[in-house]
């Protein structure tokens, strides 16, 4: 939130789905171990994947970010370009 200064609404909806599609996909990684025929206990081997991936999606998002600048930026030219 600290970088969307010029655009905070669009920010937060961002982060919020973000959230809702973690939820959903962890949800449905762990349904896909157990329909394709692994013990009821695979979901469970599928969390820790998800905690070093989880964090290596956010490091590549930080450098993405310094590398191109400020998504706020982009973000509130967008809007100013669509008002």
């Amino acid at each position: 939130m600290n970088k969307a200064e010029e655009a905070p609404t669009p920010a937060s909806a961002s982060d919020h789905s973000a959230f809702n599609l973690a939820d959903a996909g962890g949800a449905w990684l762990g349904g896909a171990a157990i329909a394709a025929g692994r013990v009821w206990t695979s979901p469970a081997l599928i969390g820790p994947a998800l905690v070093v991936a989880g964090p290596a999606v956010a490091v590549t998002a930080g450098v993405l970010c310094r590398e191109r600048g400020s998504v706020a930026r982009i973000v509130a030219s967008a809007d100013a370009r669509t008002a």
